[in-house]
């Protein structure tokens, strides 16, 4: 039996960009480009995940956002019951604190990176 893990993040974006974070070296999965986000805990609904996920990683306050779509990824182990909301306004200076870079970037550039697995079906959903 799959062990399932649920997880939400954040696809913030300005205009036509969208903010993606590098995973820092002592984090799991360093290097990989994700929206940012995290594991749902007990007792937590995925919109209050959201938030503190953000003000966690990226010290902003998400004041408005909408959920965007769900699936599950993963293998015969772990199942990652993905989630996305559109961070629609935020405040706050975002500051580095799971990650060790930000990019702010257009669509088409998505490729120039090396994206987490499971971030990637959302990226192509966005396209369309």
């Amino acid at each position: 039996m799959s062990k399932r893990i649920t997880v939400v993040a954040g696809i913030i974006r300005k205009k036509d960009f969208f903010l993606i974070a590098r995973r820092a070296p002592h984090i799991k999965g360093p290097g990989f480009w994700e929206f940012p986000g995290g594991k749902l805990e007990i007792d937590e609904t995925k919109e209050v995940c959201l938030k503190r996920e953000l003000d966690e990683e990226l010290e902003i306050e998400v004041i408005e956002c909408s959920f965007y779509k769900s699936y599950d990824y993963g293998s015969d182990d772990i199942i990652y019951n993905m989630n996305f909301y559109l961070v629609n306004k935020f405040s706050g200076t975002i500051r580095l604190n799971a990650h060790d870079k930000i990019k702010w970037i257009k669509y088409n550039e998505f490729r120039k990176y090396k994206m987490l697995p499971g971030d990637i079906p959302i990226i192509k959903d966005l396209g369309r």
